[in-house]
């Protein structure tokens, strides 16, 4: 690190700030990032938004960012930032440290442009890096809420005008994972499992890269899976490191291989969910062509718990229990069409405070050579403990799933009139309450933009994204004595006319056992519906059922008292691709909290690993 740094930080107050304190403060840094969109080729800023919602001013603070497949930072770095690694690899990310100097006070935020260079032949659609920031080193601050301090840093890659569709062997390489639950002084193992949807066998080895969550390292006294090798190795809790393996071509269509990464957790992280990230792509130089490209690459979840995992009640599903279920082919698709429309949506990190009122705006272009005909709907599905509200909804919009409750997510729809030009943008405002409890940091809604019957979408991928609300918070340290439920889902892999299930995983590091019932979530992702022809598990029930593949169907399970510390459970849902979407990452999200009233109320003792976003990976060609 160097003694003098030039900041480029512009500070600008929320609210009126407080005073400063010497070291020693009580702070609580957040970050959000604004994600820039960027065609092949081209070099555009990712925002970092660096705040403090704690009660006494920051000393300054460090700032990992670590850069999405297929991007790196530009040259030269901002002054104040030194790259911690370099590989122009662009199957390889890039980390960088970048410094916060002087004083953030309470209840401001400093901003910090990155330059990225969206390097050409990478998935399409969104490609998610991430963020997180710490207190200054040396620093004696004391940071409160580590769950707010990492983000998704993503960059979307647009359609580039002209760009031909790919021509040659083509192959449909994808990554799946399974999402793994660890606590500190246990190892558990990520299984990376890389399939060929077809139509051909490849010709060319298969690159396949993991890198780690923050907090995370991978387990050194296990030795990797053969033909694996470490690119980076830093044991900095805010530095991930990064493994690289080989799968040998002649990979078959319908074919799979499994790669078990060995992980360990670093102590002093947070809880919850926490993002690494995978890669499984041809190494080029052949003829092999993949022409989706988004289901090659995706975050793959680590899931910190707070206490030990003693005893498991249900073992997970065999392989051989596999081995009647359809093979995951993809399903052939019509090339791209040369006059289109091409809608693509973004919207803003937001960072807000349970208990207020927020507004989250998002950006609707087309970037096709064609007017739209038709409205366009914009669906919403905001995060868990955020609710619309109704109001103050702009015209055109409308909610259409309702839930009161703050574990069930609510849906929202809006409208966009015909008539909208290439290259125009139209901004959706979107008022949304924050509600009291629950956890704090990084909570993930979903979003697509749909084309009206008229439109033809000439590039879907971008149509589709996550976003990010942050809630911030400093509380008062929770009950010691309590109930601390987790819960974790697979990803799998699914194609058209071909139904699987998703494995939900559960279970309680708290003190106490749970002396009544909990409730379990699972909120399907656009164009995933319940697969009607299969039973769900005892106590679960689709709340409503909704044929529209862009509005989410909600599963809710009653899970019955007594599950004790450390035990640990496991159901699994059948589930269902709808014809007619994107491939890829598509996202969905789970929940498990004890149930509101009655005499056996149970007290949960930490929000941040009861919900997250559950994902599968839609195979098509």
């Amino acid at each position: 690190m160097r003694a003098v740094r030039i900041s480029l930080f512009a500070a600008f107050a929320l609210v009126s700030g407080g005073p400063a304190c010497g070291p020693g403060a009580e702070v609580d840094l957040t970050i959000n990032a604004q994600p820039p969109l960027l065609v092949p080729g081209e070099t555009g800023v990712l925002t970092l938004r660096v705040g403090n919602r704690g009660r006494d001013a920051a000393q300054g603070a460090e700032v990992t960012v670590v850069t999405p497949f297929f991007v790196n930072f530009a040259r030269p770095v901002p002054a104040e930032c030194e790259l911690r690694y370099e590989n122009l690899d662009p199957f390889l990310p890039e980390v960088l440290i970048c410094h916060v100097d002087g004083t953030i006070a309470p209840s401001t935020e400093r901003e910090l442009s990155v330059p990225v260079a969206l390097v050409p032949g990478g998935p399409r659609g969104r490609n998610y890096g991430s963020a997180m920031v710490l207190p200054a080193a040396g620093s004696r601050d004391r940071e409160m809420a580590l769950a707010d301090n990492l983000t998704a840093a993503s960059v979307v890659r647009l359609r580039q005008v002209g760009e031909p569709p790919p021509a040659g062997n083509t192959v449909g390489i994808y990554l799946a994972s399974n999402e793994v639950p660890i606590s500190l002084g246990s190892r558990t193992t990520a299984t990376l499992t890389i399939g060929n949807a077809g139509p051909n066998a490849t010709s060319v080895p298969t690159r396949v890269i993991y890198r780690t969550p923050f907090f995370t390292n991978i387990d050194a006294d296990v030795p990797l899976p053969p033909g694996c090798q470490m690119r980076l190795t830093d044991t900095a809790p805010n530095v991930p490191e990064i493994v690289e393996c080989g799968v040998a071509a002649g990979l078959k269509p319908g074919e799979e291989r499994e790669l078990g990464i060995p992980l360990t957790l670093v102590a002093g992280g947070p809880t919850g969910m926490q993002l690494g990230f995978g890669l499984a792509a041809g190494t080029g130089g052949g003829p092999d062509v993949d022409p989706i490209g988004v289901d090659n690459a995706h975050p793959i979840h680590v899931l910190m718990l707070t206490g030990p995992r003693a005893e498991s009640l249900g073992p997970d599903t065999p392989k051989t229990a596999l081995a009647g279920q359809p093979a995951r082919l993809g399903t052939p698709s019509p090339p791209p069409p040369a006059d289109a429309v091409d809608l693509a949506v973004v919207t803003d990190n937001v960072a807000a405070t349970p208990g207020t009122n927020i507004i989250s705006t998002f950006r609707v272009t087309n970037r096709g050579n064609l007017t739209t005909q038709s409205p366009a709907r914009l669906v919403v599905v905001p995060p868990f403990y955020f609710n619309v509200d109704r109001a103050r909804l702009p015209a055109g919009c409308k909610v259409v799933v309702s839930n009161p409750q703050a574990n069930i997510p609510e849906v929202a729809e809006c409208i966009i009139p015909a008539g909208m030009a290439p290259g125009e943008q139209r901004s959706v405002d979107l008022p949304l309450d924050v509600l009291p409890g629950g956890p704090i940091g990084f909570m993930t809604g979903t979003m697509f933009v749909d084309p009206g019957e008229n439109d033809v979408e000439g590039y879907i991928a971008d149509n589709i994204s996550i976003f990010g609300l942050h809630r911030s918070a400093v509380k008062s340290p929770p009950p010691r004595e309590g109930v601390d439920l987790w819960v974790s889902t697979d990803q799998p892999a699914l194609s058209v006319n071909a139904p699987r299930t998703v494995t939900v995983r559960y279970g309680n590091v708290g003190r106490r056992a749970t002396q009544g019932p909990s409730e379990l979530v699972y909120v399907t992702p656009f164009y995933v519906n319940v697969d009607r022809s299969a039973p769900l598990p005892a106590g679960c029930r689709v709340q409503e059922p909704h044929p529209d593949p862009l509005i989410p169907e909600i599963v809710l399970c009653s899970i019955p008292p007594g599950l004790e510390p450390g035990w640990e459970r496991q159901l699994t849902l059948p589930i269902e691709l709808e014809p007619g979407g994107p491939a890829g990452m598509l996202v969905g999200n789970v929940s498990l909290e004890p149930s509101a009233g009655g005499d056996a109320a149970d007290t949960e003792v930490n929000f941040n690993d009861n919900l997250h976003h559950a994902t599968v990976i839609a195979v098509r060609n």
